[in-house]
């Protein structure tokens, strides 16, 4: 029995490029020179509650909970450590003002970058002339 069709048989090489994915996670950093009595406090008191269902939990879980206690004590409690820039010329107002732009920026309020971006354009100019200096002191 021979079957006659006007189907060809097709044959295709396809390439396929995944789109890389950025990961949101930033690293935070506690400044722990400044370590208050009231973070020891809020932890101490968060791990005693833990030590009470100790037996009860998995570690795995016990671990997860010791981590957010610790971490929201540290969120509430302690100041966040800025990064050491290498350009030491760039002063501290200078370094708040670009922050301030970001989060602008990241919470989607526009007239406060408006307002940065022009708060900006003088300070460009102020620190041009700090990095000058430095580098004529050398």
């Amino acid at each position: 029995m021979i079957l006659t069709t006007d189907h060809q048989l097709l044959t295709a090489t396809m390439k396929i490029r995944l789109k890389n994915q950025k990961k949101n996670t930033t690293c935070l950093r506690f400044d722990v020179s400044s370590d208050t009595t009231e973070y020891r406090i809020e932890v101490a008191n968060g791990s005693e509650a833990l030590r009470a269902v100790a037996e009860e939990r998995d570690r795995d879980l016990l671990w997860a909970e010791v981590k957010t206690v610790m971490l929201d004590a540290a969120q509430k409690q302690l100041p966040t450590q800025r990064n050491k820039h290498k350009n030491i010329w760039i002063s501290e107002d200078t370094l708040e003002l670009a922050d301030k732009k970001r989060n602008c920026k990241l919470t989607g309020n526009k007239e406060g970058y408006a307002i940065c971006i022009i708060e900006e354009r003088g300070t460009k100019e102020y620190t041009k002339r700090q990095k000058q200096t430095y580098q004529h002191a050398f």
